[in-house]
């Protein structure tokens, strides 16, 4: 796995962020941006597809939320009360 200090899951060679699901870049898992005209990995420098790092692309089934989202006292993290709140609705 990318060290990437973005935390993130894998599904099938693409990275995602733990607390939103956004796809991050494969090559390095962080965020992208444009550079000259072309959409680039902000560590790296690489040329990325459209969709990695750049907001466009999440992923829809997050896996099990509460392990990613548990701080160390044991309490949940905002992001966690958020997505709880959200299955309510």
């Amino acid at each position: 796995m990318p060290k990437s200090k973005i935390p993130h899951f894998t599904v099938d060679g693409a990275h995602y962020k733990s607390d939103d699901g956004m796809r991050l870049t494969d090559c390095c898992a962080v965020f992208s941006t444009y550079e000259d005209g072309m959409l680039c990995c902000k560590k790296c420098w690489r040329e990325v597809e459209v969709g990695q790092g750049d907001g466009c692309e999440y992923y829809e089934k997050k896996p099990n939320p509460v392990a990613y989202h548990i701080s160390l006292d044991g309490k949940p993290k905002e992001a966690l009360r958020r997505f709880l709140d959200s299955l309510g609705d």
